[in-house]
């Protein structure tokens, strides 16, 4: 069943990543994935937690949810900025070098 399975290994086989203020997000990014961020009514838009505010997810209200992913997986173009603010996003708070060549430079740098 999906619940025994490793959270991990779910994302990356997923094409879309769908979640509401949580550190999901954060592996979503990590793997490059586009995520639709839930936006609730009765959340504060003023929330720390609104990934959508800095760019890294797309807001999606319940009722748009199924629009959003079809729009999605049928026209990649629309999540390729999301996917380049994931990554500074990333470099910037947590110091991860998602570039390949960057990560093995690092590596190499600590061996």
């Amino acid at each position: 069943t999906i619940i025994q399975d490793s959270l991990v290994e779910l994302l990356h086989i997923s094409d879309i990543v769908i979640s509401n203020y949580s550190s999901v997000i954060i592996d979503a990014c990590c793997l490059n994935k586009p995520i639709i961020e839930i936006i609730w009514d009765d959340i504060s838009e003023n929330s720390t937690l609104n990934y959508h505010k800095i760019g890294i997810t797309i807001p999606s209200k319940i009722e748009n949810l199924k629009f959003n992913v079809k729009n999605i997986l049928e026209k990649q173009s629309i999540t390729s900025e999301y996917l380049k603010k994931q990554i500074i996003f990333l470099k910037e708070q947590y110091g991860i070098p998602i570039d390949r060549n960057e990560m093995i430079d690092k590596l190499k740098n600590l061996v």
